[in-house]
């Protein structure tokens, strides 16, 4: 069977599917799950890509010491599920660390998945969390932007109650709605964006939703990572992010070789970037 053409490429729904949210200002538990770029064109956006998400596999995780269920549950009573890796030393567990990472996952990307691949980061003597998007894995509710960011406001600031030290890595589409986080308000010590575009208003969403707008005047506790081979999120589609938060002071590294977050099959490359990410939350 010929599978249909679909007015926009993975990519672009990639990036729309991206852009969909970012309003400002407090979201009623009502108005949560409603879709702000397209009341059509955001679900069948979501649908799409979320089908590219691999199917969680619990066995991934199976026998991984330190690695227990999490379960938060927003504002408006959606219950978001994923996993939480608890900070080691060497092989030793640390029963209390001062920090903790948050992972906000891409868009084609499910929890059972990431947690062997992120485990480096507990090493460093932090807490790891990642959970599915709603509508992801087992996470309940509706798949949708507007949501998603809501979400993950709520659930920086409920960590951070528990933790002296917040880092957070947001990974494509995670890049989007950690950096929103952050311009509404969220608190953090370091954070990672990799991989997201600087501007989304070419799918006719408002300025505001533009990650640009929202890195935050004092940028010296980001780092920006880009890859030149990059297919999903091309280095083009970066280049104003990159500028605005260099003149910010953030941190920026590009690997010419490297391609969107966990695409990469050279294991060379791979280690590169995830050294230049330990490196990061590390020197602290």
């Amino acid at each position: 069977m010929i599978a249909p053409r679909w007015p926009f490429h993975p990519p672009t729904i990639a990036v729309l599917v991206t852009v969909t949210l970012l309003s400002g200002g407090q979201i009623l538990a009502s108005e949560r799950e409603r879709a702000v770029c397209g009341g059509f064109l955001e679900p069948l956006a979501f649908a799409l890509w979320s089908g590219m998400a691999p199917a969680p596999d619990p066995s991934l995780v199976e026998g991984l010491t330190g690695v227990t269920g999490y379960e938060f549950v927003a504002g408006d009573g959606a219950r978001l599920s994923g996993y939480r890796i608890r900070a080691r030393s060497g092989k030793e567990i640390i029963d209390n660390p001062s920090g903790y990472v948050l992972i906000a996952p891409g868009n084609a990307m499910t929890a059972t998945h990431l947690v062997r691949e992120f485990l480096f980061l507990s090493e460093l003597g932090h807490d790891v969390y990642i959970l599915d998007y709603r509508g992801y894995g087992k996470s309940e509710g509706k798949r949708r932007l507007l949501a998603m960011t809501v979400d993950y406001g709520e659930l920086i600031n409920h960590l951070s109650e528990q933790y002296r030290k917040t880092y957070l890595l947001g990974l494509s589409l995670g890049g989007i709605v950690t950096l929103k986080a952050i311009r509404d308000g969220a608190s953090f010590t370091k954070a990672i964006i990799d991989s997201s575009p600087s501007a989304v208003t070419q799918f006719l969403c408002p300025d505001t939703f533009n990650p640009v707008a929202n890195v935050p005047r004092d940028a010296s506790d980001l780092l920006i990572i880009t890859g030149g081979r990059d297919r999903v999120i091309p280095p083009g589609a970066s280049a104003e992010l990159v500028a605005t938060a260099r003149a910010a002071g953030a941190r920026t590294w590009h690997c010419e070789e490297c391609r969107h977050p966990l695409m990469d099959t050279d294991p060379e490359l791979k280690a590169q970037r995830f050294g230049e990410i330990a490196r990061f939350f590390r020197a602290d």
